[in-house]
């Protein structure tokens, strides 16, 4: 029986169904769907987010500017600290252009095998940029040498409050509570959502970003031990950093992403909780405070949208950590929704390309996160367990190719390019056996010419720089 979409249920807690809700009210203005935003409880936790998250942001309305200087910071990349090897940065951005048809990473290998002792990143603005406290925007000298851009650090309640008034000046209607009881119909789509405060939410589709009784399907684990996790806050930092830090300790990750008011830690690791918060603070170098302490099961479920629920966030995806925010998984899900959103209830032709495709980008952003992990070089058995252990095919056969030739092979539905699996690998201290010839042509002298310009041009731009905390409070 046909039952024609009018009533959107979007439940969760965080920012994930704020943005969901502020993205689909928009999106259907003006077609006769009313939203409804069922917020359940939830503890608000600092947000980490990729570049394409600031033009979310201006579709929607949200000042991503205002936002990071009230309660925030920038981010210009990830660092990677601890994993066995040299310390080494993922930026937000590339590591200059190629010289003729040579990629600038296949001659930066070649002058490695010839003796030059400069890190990978050393070539990108945006690592020299953020180790030495600086900020910028990307102008025009900056983009002829490479790909520059940020993400941001955002002080989770706030960010919660800027994507609320966003979406209750849309037109949608806000109920507290918490989902217990998913009623049907006769042909088993969920009708209403009865809450534990009494309330009966009527609906024709339910976009949850959280567990639901109506959510039945199964979860594919991926390969990463962690299964405990504790957030904890601690005090701003007087020079503020414009990039997040993934730390490595003896059973575990902590991720730091300093904030312009405070400093918040995410630690993510095996095991009991005993010292994790000893472990935390080591990691962090400062005193902090516990804000929770949760259970992990890194993975996705194996279908996002089922019947007339559809999954997106954390109900589909979990997989923490400041390289990879599964507040862009939100973001991949909605652009999706948008084209593939259903005017029937039972409507399943969309649920199964949204299902593809959300499996896909997942499983990428898996690997991604997965790289780091299993490159290192960490003697404690639970890193040395992650080094030896089985991979997903894709990555594995990505690794080998980029160990035979310093190739990147990407697949469909990546969220990170070449610059940023060079950079991880490189940083991890893989070296390709062998460089494409394209790399021959340049004479040497050419070359170390131009790798000389290319350190004195970020030299020079990144002196011209303002601090981070500067730019965050400019001149009035």
């Amino acid at each position: 029986m046909s039952r024609a979409v009018t009533r959107v249920a979007v439940v969760g807690a965080g920012p994930a169904p704020w943005l969901a809700a502020a993205v689909l009210a928009g999106s259907l203005a003006g077609s006769g769907v009313a939203i409804t935003v069922i917020t359940i409880p939830g503890v608000p936790t600092a947000v980490a987010t990729l570049p394409p998250l600031a033009g979310l942001h201006r579709r929607i309305g949200v000042d991503s500017d205002r936002l990071v200087r009230a309660a925030g910071a920038y981010s210009l990349g990830v660092q990677f600290v601890g994993f066995g090897g040299n310390d080494f940065f993922v930026p937000f951005g590339g590591h200059g252009p190629a010289i003729g048809d040579a990629p600038f990473a296949a001659l930066y290998s070649r002058a490695r095998d010839a003796g030059l002792r400069v890190a990978f990143e050393d070539f990108s603005l945006n690592a020299a940029a953020a180790k030495q406290g600086r900020f910028f925007v990307a102008d025009a000298a900056s983009t002829a040498y490479a790909l520059c851009d940020h993400g941001f650090h955002l002080h989770g309640a706030a960010y919660v409050a800027a994507l609320e008034a966003v979406t209750r000046r849309a037109g949608a209607a806000v109920v507290a509570g918490t989902p217990v009881v998913a009623e049907r119909d006769a042909a088993g789509l969920v009708a209403r959502l009865v809450l534990d405060t009494g309330a009966v939410i009527e609906t024709d589709v339910v976009i949850t970003c959280t567990d639901l009784p109506a959510l039945s399907d199964t979860w594919t684990r991926w390969p990463i031990p962690f299964d405990r996790r504790l957030i904890a806050v601690g005090a701003a930092l007087d020079r503020l950093p414009a990039f997040g830090r993934s730390v490595a300790t003896a059973r575990g990750v902590a991720d730091i992403l300093p904030l312009v008011d405070a400093t918040a830690v995410d630690y993510r690791f095996a095991g009991a909780d005993d010292a994790a918060l000893a472990e935390a603070t080591a990691a962090a170098g400062m005193r902090l405070r516990v804000v929770a302490r949760d259970a992990l099961a890194p993975g996705r479920r194996a279908n996002s949208w089922v019947g007339n629920v559809i999954a997106i966030g954390e109900a589909v995806v979990r997989l923490d950590g400041v390289a990879t925010p599964v507040l862009h998984m939100v973001q991949l899900a909605l652009a999706l929704l948008v084209t593939l959103f259903p005017r029937d209830a039972g409507e399943q032709a969309g649920a199964r390309e949204f299902n593809r495709r959300t499996a896909l980008a997942a499983d990428r952003l898996c690997d991604f996160h997965l790289a780091p992990l299993c490159l290192n070089r960490r003697a404690e058995p639970i890193w040395a367990a992650l080094r030896t252990g089985e991979l997903p095919t894709l990555l594995r056969d990505k690794l080998d190719l980029f160990a035979a030739n310093g190739e990147v092979a990407l697949a469909s539905d990546e969220t990170f390019l070449h610059d940023s699996w060079q950079a991880v690998c490189f940083g991890s201290g893989m070296v390709p056996a062998r460089t494409t010839p394209l790399a021959d042509r340049l004479r040497d002298a050419e070359l170390a010419a131009e790798l000389q310009r290319r350190l004195r041009f970020i030299r020079e731009q990144v002196g011209a720089m303002p601090e981070h905390r500067a730019w965050l409070t400019p001149p009035r």
